[in-house]
């Protein structure tokens, strides 16, 4: 999803935080439904010279803005960036075909397995989403060590691009960031 900014046309004025499009703006519903080119121009919802502007691809070249408004987009950015991780890190995540939520009492249960039991070839009940399979002790640390992998690697996606919103110094190298985030599978097989 792209990230918009709402700016005054006729005054060449930045004046909106850069953010995804709100779903209600003022007078108007479903804001996001609405094409880029219906957004180009807000004379339809009473503001004459006024446009909701993809972020990463209009040219600001002449625009003004408040003093804090670059820092702040970016900080905005980054909250946003910061909720899709956290969404991520509840994602249902899928072992060898068999689904199931990385929740704290998944990986309390699976240590519980992996601390309680002698050898690698012990077996369990585990309740999967919709199933119950029988797993081993090395199953119970391979998940574990999924899904220690999988947030790693979401916590490094997101501070990468985090960093990359950081560096950037003018609007230009900002929109150059690419704020869609690579996730990381959520399926481990062997």
């Amino acid at each position: 999803m792209s990230y918009y900014t709402y700016v005054n046309k006729s005054l060449t004025r930045i004046e909106d935080l850069v953010q995804k499009l709100p779903e209600n703006w003022k007078n108007v519903s479903g804001l996001s439904f609405f094409s880029d080119e219906k957004l180009s121009d807000m004379t339809w919802a009473g503001y004459s010279d006024h446009a909701w502007v993809p972020f990463e691809t209009f040219d600001f070249t002449g625009y003004t803005h408040e003093p804090d408004w670059f820092e702040i987009s970016k900080n905005n950015i980054k909250a946003e960036i910061r909720r899709e991780k956290k969404t991520k890190l509840v994602e249902v995540l899928t072992w060898n075909g068999k689904n199931f939520i990385p929740d704290n009492d998944t990986k309390v249960g699976l240590s519980f397995i992996v601390s309680s039991s002698g050898a690698d070839t012990d077996t369990f009940s585990w309740d999967f989403i919709g199933e119950t399979s029988t797993i081993t002790k090395a199953d119970a640390q391979q998940i574990i060590d999924f899904i220690n992998q999988y947030s790693n690697n979401v916590s490094a996606v997101q501070e990468e691009i985090g960093q990359n919103i950081d560096n950037a110094a003018t609007i230009v190298s900002l929109q150059a960031v690419n704020f869609v985030p690579s996730w990381p599978s959520t399926i481990f097989s062997e």
